[in-house]
């Protein structure tokens, strides 16, 4: 470097080095942070520009910066919720820093031979259980985890077996590196794996699966119930048996099965999780990637097996078919990098306060049963106070498809006895199970009934009993379960049924939990002031309060292993660390290992805190499950029932299956856990008499059963057979996702007519049930002035533009309710958006024209002319006064071709409005527009016509009138929740339509305030006690706020603890039968809904809004579209209109890969 460039350079230095420490930590954080993945190698070239700028940045010196450098390229909310707001301290994350760096070199360099393989394994995996995105991109994307864990499997796992005669070792290296296999295998992975490495790796893993007796399921021995276990049974180990595999059963000694890891410079306790749940999930997950080979000559499907005199319960080949495409070992979703950005504030929130709840979008929450099973489970004879939750409550409820696996009895017992390792035994037989799950809890003060097994036998809890007494009798009632139990006096419990977003019985005043609480907190009290009384002058420090407090560890500095060589990342001044690092003597890389490697930090001031749990009583004692096979399933294979219990302790679920009809099919019972809340996995056992025997095991899997708007289900391989001509769906039938299959099915990927939606949810097309496609958002402009101040011309203009939007949205169906001063466009709009080839791209279009409103009672108001109704001319609706003018309005509105008649009874357009200058409360009062008379009669006459009516109404009284005149359907009703229970609904004579409530949420949420509160708390209320004779459908009284963002609705609901599948069904087929024509109701609607699937409701025959829609399903209409979002773990966005990347309407694609096509 000449002197003259040497002199520049330091006087620039000497600039940089002026710069206040705020904006050179900002320009640090932006050099580390400009490549994302991998360490933050770019920063040494900062650190090298001089001694001062090291001084203020160096890790040595600014923890502060590599916190935020930790924040930005890894994930901390699981850290947060599960330790606390210690894992969040500035020396935390930086400490975590350096050790994620370490770990991500080690696994680039792909040494599978490399010292500290258990170390990095263990960092490794608690990133992935720690992930919501960041973290595993890191892993995956730079460091290459998945193809070394993959070598790393393949190559290692049987690695001294000789030492065991031949059986693979059961070491943390060997669990933690199928755990890390399956954290990343994904449905790529399984298509991409060749049958000879999918059948070597289940080859591999074989011997963890099936035998439970060397290999341990459970964390604690499954007869056992209650813990803590007796302090005795520690003394000496309970064993019954002695087996060349171990003591039976199989207790584990703590302090050999936990291990101690430094995680956020914070000690961390936890067991090597089990092996062989890990191996289960990747043998299943191999084995359903080769379909099930069924016998020939079967029936095709259940109405030939009828046909052909059938009625037993046997396969065919559709319930083959059907087992084949249910994938019950589910491969875990990919987080997203920026899932965080996406989110709206209040949800934002609920996922940022540390604070575990059910709902949490968070994929590393889906973990947060697992990781408090294996840091606080692992010890029987000790509960720990800070254990969190283990069972999610309501995790079992619904449908479960999978499949076990049956051993050949006399290899398994012979496998059993025998110490050496044999490949290939025993052979198994591989049989579908379904169950159909409902969970009730026992609530304080209820008493729980008692564990079955001997009080004589501390061995015994009753397991061949799912841990209920073996002379039990539990009966389904209206109320709940009712469980007697003779032997223990003659005691009866009652259980109540979990339904989601519905609270229970309990009740502080009888808990008696919470009573001892309250005593416990008043005594604590009563001693602080004694205490404060007697040392008036203590000082005390003011501290957060964090839901989990931890001490820090005494705890030396780790030693630091750093791989050899260099990083071998990408980066982009190699010219520049190439230079430095000659001119030092050192590599880079090298120097910024070491620069990390500096002690910790002394403990914050609060090092005294103590670390607790906070959790809320719900009263929950006992849960226990109750269920059958799906009703179809059971034709196939039979039929069965089931019962059994969750065990607190650690979440294990064991269910006793006992056939309906055949009790020579024996009995048995299912043990397992739900793995990630997803993959219900583990171990059945047949039913022996003696508790202590050794029973003939098997593996088994399950997972929920994929969405079919008729049965609220989402199901897989399906070919849509659509025409283009009729616009009609002509066939749904199932395929095998396979070249062979694909070939058999007829389908050929090259063909311009085939779309291949494969890596896609396919759904029917949304349908807004409330919508004003002349208006737009208020917060460009107001109402009035969008009715009074745009012209005509201009809104009609507008109006095309929002069809145009909400289709590319997903929404093929709407009804727009009213014009709101744009006089008959709608109808004109109408005619534009319908026909094979409509001049506008929109979707089908349902008008209620102008709205029926009483004199005085709507807006615009006449500020200049009070007496007037409306401004200049222009009117918000049509008026109508009496019961006769009230018919004449509905009369014209039909005959101007209206869909609807619309009335709003009660909204914010108050009848005294007028009065706000002298009397604000006058003119905000409630007062009905109309007389029930009044309503009634346009009720009557509209469906004289043939025309169904909606009306608008929030307060009360209102919503009482329409309850008592049978609507159609209620917009907005923000007050329903104070009608629940009163029974005002509930009088509906039988040939009564239902009532649809259009909650418009979406709305109240847009506008804020004590509307939104009101709804909310109301749609809370309903979702657990909605009336008979009511149902839901979906409508955001779009046009409030942007059209395109109709989806706004749904995922409200969603958000205020709707299931999502029920959510889906109220946008699609219940939007479909709410809004469709008087032609599909009573007897005559329904003998026609028979006929659909002859495909007569052609729309060229009956016209656009005539067609059934709302399900992918032979002879409604191919309005379809796809997301290429995970519905079920993260919603909101999958239904997010950038997440529709395929729209088609009535057989028209008119969005595809993303991309409009018209």
């Amino acid at each position: 470097m000449n002197s003259a460039v040497h002199s520049t350079f330091l006087e620039q230095v000497g600039l940089f080095c002026k710069l206040p420490l705020p904006i050179l930590e900002n320009i640090g954080l932006e050099v580390a942070v400009c490549n994302p993945l991998g360490p933050p190698t770019d920063l040494i070239a900062l650190l090298l520009t001089c001694k001062h700028v090291y001084n203020l940045l160096g890790f040595h010196a600014n923890r502060h910066l590599y916190a935020r450098i930790f924040r930005s390229k890894f994930d901390t909310r699981a850290p947060f919720r599960r330790f606390g707001a210690r894992a969040s301290y500035t020396s935390n994350l930086a400490y975590q820093l350096r050790i994620y760096s370490l770990c991500l070199k080690f696994f680039r360099n792909g040494d599978i031979a490399a010292p500290h393989m258990d170390r990095y394994l263990w960092v490794a995996f608690l990133m992935m259980v720690e992930s919501d995105g960041k973290n595993e991109a890191q892993l995956l994307e730079w460091a290459g985890l998945k193809s070394f864990v993959d070598n790393l499997a393949r190559q290692k796992l049987w690695d001294n077996r000789e030492n065991h005669n031949g059986w693979p070792a059961e070491s943390s290296i060997n669990a933690l590196t199928l755990w890390l296999m399956w954290l990343t295998t994904d449905e790529e992975t399984l298509r991409n794996e060749t049958p000879e490495a999918r059948r070597r790796l289940m080859e591999l893993v074989r011997p963890y699966v099936v035998l439970p007796l060397r290999y341990p399921s459970f964390h604690a021995p499954d007869n056992h119930f209650e813990f803590p276990l007796p302090s005795t049974l520690q003394t000496h180990l309970p064993y019954t048996h002695m087996t060349p595999h171990g003591f039976y059963p199989p207790y584990r000694v703590p302090d050999a099965h936990a291990c101690s890891q430094i995680h956020y410079n914070l000690r961390l306790d936890i067991a090597v999780p089990p092996i062989t749940i890990a191996a289960k999930l990747l043998y299943f997950a191999r084995s359903e990637a080769t379909p099930f080979e069924f016998p020939p000559g079967l029936p095709a499907d259940r109405a030939a097996a009828l046909a052909a005199g059938i009625t037993y319960p046997m396969p065919t080949q559709e319930d083959y078919r059907n087992f084949n495409e249910h994938k019950a070992a589910r491969v875990l979703e990919r987080g997203d990098w920026d899932w965080r950005i996406k989110m709206g504030e209040d949800e934002g929130k609920l996922e940022d306060d540390g604070v575990w709840r059910k709902g949490l979008k968070a994929k590393s929450a889906r973990w947060d049963n697992d990781w408090h099973r294996w840091c606080y489970c692992f010890d029987p004879w000790n509960v720990p106070d800070l254990k969190g939750v283990v069972y999610t409550y309501g995790s079992l409820n619904g449908d479960w498809l999978g499949r076990m696996l049956i051993p050949d009895i006399n290899q398994y017992f012979s496998m059993v006895t025998s110490p050496t390792f044999v490949p290939h035994v025993p052979a198994m037989t591989t049989v579908p199970i379904s169950l159909r799950l409902r969970e009730y809890h026992c609530i304080n003060p209820e008493e729980p009934t008692m564990p079955g097994g001997s009080v004589h036998d501390a061995l015994d809890d009753g397991i061949t009993c799912a841990w209920f007494p073996s002379d039990v009798n539990i009966r389904e009632t209206s109320e709940g379960v009712r469980v007697d139990d003779p032997g223990h006096g003659g005691s009866s419990a009652l259980y109540e049924r979990y339904r989601e977003g519905k609270g229970n019985s309990h009740s502080e005043e009888t808990c008696t939990q919470c009573r001892f609480r309250k005593q416990q907190e008043q005594l604590e009290l009563e001693e602080r002031d004694t205490a404060r009384r007697a040392r008036p002058r203590v000082h005390r420090h003011d501290v957060p309060n964090p839901s989990m407090r931890r001490r820090p560890v005494d705890q030396p500095e780790p030693g630091v292993m750093r791989p050899d060589g260099p990083s071998s990342g990408v980066d982009p001044a190699v010219d520049f660390r190439l230079e430095f690092s000659e001119a030092l003597g050192q590599d880079v890389d090298e120097l910024l290992d070491s620069e990390m490697q500096g002690g910790d930090e002394e403990g914050d001031e609060d090092s005294d805190w103590e670390e607790y749990v906070e959790n809320t009583c719900n009263g929950i004692q006992d849960i226990i499950i109750t269920g059958e096979t799906i009703s179809s399933h059971g034709q196939a294979w039979q039929h069965y029932r089931f019962y059994g219990r969750v065990r607190r302790w650690d979440g294990l679920v064991a269910l006793v299956r006992k056939p309906s009809f055949v009790p020579e099919l024996g009995t048995v019972i299912f043990r397992g856990y739900l793995v990630a809340n997803q993959n219900f996995v583990g171990n059945w056992r047949a039913f022996t008499v003696n508790a202590h025997a050794i029973p003939l095991e098997g593996p088994f899997i399950v997972s929920r059963r994929l969405f079919d708007s008729c049965a609220g289900d989402l199901l897989t391989n399906r070919l849509i057979v659509v025409s283009c001509d009729s616009g009609l769906v002509l066939d749904v039938k199932e395929f095998e996702d396979s070249q062979e299959g694909l070939a058999a099915a007829g389908v050929d990927l090259s063909s311009e007519s085939t779309i291949d939606l494969r890596n896609q949810t396919v759904l029917p097309g949304f349908v807004d049930a409330h919508v004003h496609f002349f208006l737009h958002e208020y917060s460009e402009t107001t109402w009035e002035d969008q009715v009074t101040r745009e012209s005509l011309a201009e809104r009609t203009i507008r109006a095309t533009a929002h069809a145009r939007r909400t289709l590319m949205a997903g929404y093929t169906s709407v009804r727009d309710l009213g014009t709101e001063g744009a006089q008959d466009a709608d109808l004109a709009l109408r005619k534009c958006l319908s026909g094979p080839n409509p001049i506008i791209p929109g979707p089908r279009y349902f008008t209620a024209n102008r709205a029926i409103v009483a004199t005085g009672s709507y807006s615009p108001k006449n500020r200049l002319y009070p007496n007037r109704e409306g401004v200049e001319g222009v009117m918000g609706a049509e008026v109508a006064d009496g019961e006769t003018a009230c018919k004449i309005a509905v009369r014209r509105q039909v005959g101007a071709g209206a869909d609807w008649i619309k009335v709003p009874l009660l909204l914010d357009y108050r009848v005294r409005a007028n009065m706000a200058d002298v009397s604000r409360m006058t003119a905000g009062e409630s007062i009905a527009s109309f007389s029930e008379l009044e309503l009634r009669s346009m009720k009557e006459e509209a469906h004289r016509l043939g025309v169904k009516i909606t009306a608008h109404a929030q307060e009360a009284t209102a919503l009482a009138s329409l309850a008592r005149v049978r609507v159609n359907s209620i917009e907005h009703g923000y007050a329903m929740g104070n009608l629940i229970g009163t029974g005002v609904f509930e009088d509906r004579r039988e040939e009564e339509l239902p009532m649809f409530w259009i909650p418009t949420l979406a709305t109240f949420y847009t506008v804020g305030g004590e509307p939104w509160r009101r709804a909310s708390a109301s749609f809370k209320k309903a979702l657990t006690e909605l009336p008979a004779g009511i149902e839901i459908a979906c409508g955001g009284d779009t046009g409030v706020f942007a059209h395109g963002r109709n989806a706004l609705e749904m995922k409200v609901m969603v958000d205020l603890g709707a299931d999502w599948r029920k959510v889906l069904q109220w946008g699609t087929l219940n939007g479909w039968r709410c809004i469709r024509s008087m032609q599909w109701e009573h007897t005559s609607g329904s003998e026609r809904l028979k006929r659909v699937e002859e495909l007569r409701e052609d729309a060229r025959v009956v016209g656009d809004n005539e067609v059934p829609f709302g399900v992918v399903k032979k002879g409604f209409a191919a309005d379809i579209i796809a997301t290429k979002g995970d519905l079920e773990h993260g919603f909101s966005k999958a239904v997010d209109q950038e997440s529709i990347t395929f729209v088609m309407k009535g057989g028209r694609v008119y969005k595809r890969d993303g991309k409009e096509l018209c």
